[in-house]
């Protein structure tokens, strides 16, 4: 299967050898059963058909490795030793298949977390069960929700998404913080400078920490950012249409644009995933990888 067949969802870099990629077919009969393909690159790759409407991937090392495929349901795939095993993060009233869906999973301190729509969030535990994490800031409603989750550890943790919400986690309670927004943030990435930063709608770009957050005023990018990492003592940020870098000491700029001279029809960006040398980027269509931020090679998924 070409990657120009492929509506590809998302990426998750586990080291400078190994990465993992969703996507779903643009030829699924929207009839039948949700289907996802499974990729794993290790100098290439690998596939694995899945039965669920896959988001989002994590990896976790406790208390073992694997690779959790998340649907947007709160249903998943738990790949480990034992193969692929399908769950259920919460199969009661209160689960997030009752509440909306499931945005988006981040490795924090060891642990797999999720957030969604109605501010769920579950973390999945030592002995490798999910608990809820949002007993204080759920929404019954389901009005408002969660598009991305960060932290330097587990008392330490940050929840971002609709209406510009931001929450902090201090290991004891959620607190919701005064943001300096009111549109959408989609991503969080929290920096070993002891920086965190938010992005999202029309180009908005937050810093702060705990409880004291501001804009950041910049008129480069205009387009709504999707995702964002840290790479090379850099921030990295992606919209459908472009990349960029963003330092204190020369602002934001633009890396690279859509390889218009062979770009396949409906190709973007979206997001992005490194590893200490490589950052990844997938979008719809298309998967491109770099080590320096500069020179960037497309890789397709055969």
């Amino acid at each position: 299967m070409e990657t120009d067949n492929l509506n590809i969802g998302s990426i998750f870099v586990y080291n400078d050898d190994i990465a993992y990629s969703i996507s779903e077919s643009e030829h699924t009969d929207s009839k039948s059963e949700s289907l996802s393909y499974f990729f794993r690159w290790k100098d290439g790759w690998s596939k694995q058909e899945l039965q669920l409407e896959a988001v989002s991937i994590a990896v976790c090392e406790k208390p073992e490795i694997q690779v959790f495929i998340i649907g947007n349901m709160g249903n998943l795939f738990r790949w480990g030793k034992n193969g692929f095993s399908p769950e259920v993060i919460d199969i009661s009233e209160e689960g997030p298949q009752h509440y909306g869906n499931i945005r988006n999973t981040a490795t924090i301190d060891g642990h797999v977390y999720v957030v969604g729509m109605g501010r769920t969030v579950y973390k999945n535990d030592d002995v490798g069960s999910w608990i809820r994490h949002d007993y204080d800031i759920r929404d019954a409603e389901g009005s408002v929700g969660f598009n991305a989750i960060g932290g330097y550890q587990e008392d330490e943790l940050y929840a971002v998404g609709f209406d510009g919400e931001i929450f902090y986690y201090n290991g004891n309670k959620w607190n919701q913080v005064k943001s300096p927004t009111k549109l959408i943030l989609n991503a969080v990435v929290c920096t070993p400078n002891s920086k965190v930063y938010a992005c999202g709608q029309n180009g908005t770009l937050l810093f702060g920490r705990y409880d004291k957050w501001e804009i950041i005023n910049q008129k480069v990018v205009t387009d709504t950012f999707l995702s964002a990492v840290w790479f090379l003592d850099k921030l990295y940020l992606s919209t459908s249409k472009g990349l960029f870098q963003y330092t204190e000491a020369q602002g934001m700029k633009e890396v690279t644009k859509l390889p218009e001279n062979e770009l396949i029809p409906g190709a973007s960006f979206n997001v992005l995933s490194c590893s200490e040398n490589w950052l990844w980027s997938a979008g719809r269509k298309l998967i491109m990888r770099t080590k320096d931020g500069k020179h960037w090679e497309k890789v397709s998924i055969s």
